[in-house]
């Protein structure tokens, strides 16, 4: 998500794949992509201008539902299971479970992530 936000260079493919899924998120989302704003301001990559125009347009997307939001407290659980099983953060395995619970596939940059997701089934989308 952050990557779509931050128009970086991946952000062709994620537009392909969010026209062509269905697209559910985890409820800290507006929490992980406004740090990836806040880090690509304290970079220098973007002016505090851009960093405001981007939060608005991430809350706005976030309340006009364009994405599912899930709640990570209710995949909790499961979550833990795939940490334990795959070594894996807690974090990166809340989305394996909500991709599990919604029978969606799971676009993700990170390796480690992919690999887990992939050996329980899920589609994965990546670079």
């Amino acid at each position: 998500m952050a990557a779509f936000f931050l128009n970086e260079e991946s952000r062709p493919r994620i537009e392909t794949v969010l026209a062509s899924d269905t697209t559910s998120t985890l409820d800290f989302a507006l929490v992980e992509v406004l740090n990836a704003v806040w880090k690509s301001y304290i970079a220098n990559k973007i002016t505090q201008t851009q960093a405001r125009f981007l939060q608005e347009e991430i809350e706005r997307s976030l309340n006009e539902e364009i994405f599912e939001i899930l709640r990570s407290w209710d995949l909790s659980s499961r979550a833990l299971q795939l940490s334990i099983k795959h070594n894996l953060a807690i974090y990166d395995s809340l989305f394996i479970a909500a991709c599990l619970r919604t029978h969606n596939s799971l676009l993700t940059l990170d390796g480690q992530q992919k690999q887990a997701a992939q050996s329980e089934g899920i589609k994965v989308h990546s670079e």
